[in-house]
């Protein structure tokens, strides 16, 4: 197994993607990774993020051309919000046991809301260790592509622990079973660091050297007509040939959140991030209107009532359970 240890997103990111460019021998030797083409593939990577916060001024869109409608289809697609509160509640709850012993390890699974997704978020857990400071967030990934995908899931689940925790004190792991770049997509840390530069003082491998340059050559020189047919190639030649007119908006992780519905009148089953924020826009309009001023309270019982029960009520808090979305039930 591959393991990468870092202390923050962006640096873990960083040193996958440098590991990438440089073709580490041990993470694609012969039944760890192969390369196809233009891609290179590595197999059962651990990622170790000691603290979850991400960098508030890491630009999405002039970094990888992505807009705002990436980010909302990553929630609605993979979160089902619904579940997100439930869960919340309950490790809130855990979270309030200051004793010596606290832990738990709730298990989640990713939606699919769109029903036509790659499942390339499979699920994870959510962990208070013995002896342990901060809980630790574990998510399973069955395929990622790091370069421009990665970061912006890693910054999903920092946002999914800041909405359960209410706060962003925590740890984060990555078990990813097969990671890929393609060797044009992998030229946008152009936007982070000069390539040639680095792979001069870092890379002993001349053939990678030699190909990754002339990668980068052939994608600063040539028309759109090469790159248009191809998704992930195409982003990297927009976001690079600056020369040729292509303008991207700025896109700053600080930006991207879930969303905020304390005090909205929601119905009891809206998952949907979109219906949330047609409610929270309608109310709010709706209150200002007519000068209101309501305080909505839920009773305790009600709040329990929308736990997922994952024991009996004669097991105590200690017992492992699993989060599945109210349609799996």
């Amino acid at each position: 197994m591959n393991l990468v240890k870092a202390k923050n997103p962006i640096e873990a990111w960083e040193k996958i993607l440098e590991n990438f460019l440089i073709k580490k021998p041990d993470w694609f030797c012969e039944g760890v990774g192969y390369n196809l083409t233009d891609s290179l593939f590595t197999y059962d990577l651990m990622v170790e993020i000691a603290d979850a916060k991400f960098d508030p001024d890491f630009d999405f869109g002039k970094m990888f051309g992505y807009t705002m409608t990436k980010w909302t289809g990553l929630i609605t697609n993979y979160l089902d919000l619904d579940v997100l509160d439930q869960a919340k509640l309950m490790i809130r709850k855990l979270e309030e046991n200051k004793t010596v012993n606290r832990n738990y390890h709730i298990g989640f699974h990713f939606a699919d809301n769109h029903g036509s997704g790659k499942g390339c978020l499979v699920g994870g857990i959510f962990s208070r260790k013995i002896g342990v400071e901060n809980p630790e967030i574990t998510v399973i990934l069955r395929s990622s592509e790091i370069v421009t995908r990665l970061p912006i899931d890693i910054l999903l689940f920092c946002r999914m622990g800041q909405y359960i925790y209410g706060h962003d004190n925590f740890s984060l792991k990555l078990v990813i079973k097969a990671a890929w770049a393609n060797d044009t997509t992998i030229l946008l840390y152009q936007n982070r660091k000069d390539i040639k530069e680095f792979l001069k003082e870092n890379c002993s491998d001349e053939v990678r050297r030699k190909k990754i340059r002339k990668s980068l050559k052939k994608l600063m020189t040539s028309d759109e007509a090469g790159y248009k047919t191809y998704g992930n190639s195409f982003r990297a030649f927009k976001v690079l040939r600056r020369d040729l007119g292509y303008k991207q908006k700025s896109m700053l992780a600080s930006a991207l959140e879930i969303g905020d519905w304390d005090g909205i009148p929601l119905p009891e089953v809206c998952p949907s991030i979109l219906k949330r924020n047609m409610i929270k826009k309608t109310y709010l309009k709706f209150t200002e209107k007519y000068g209101l001023k309501l305080k909505l309270e839920e009773s305790g019982e009600k709040k329990r009532k929308k736990l997922i029960s994952f024991s009996s009520s004669e097991e105590d808090d200690m017992e492992d359970g699993e989060l599945t979305p109210e349609a799996d039930e």
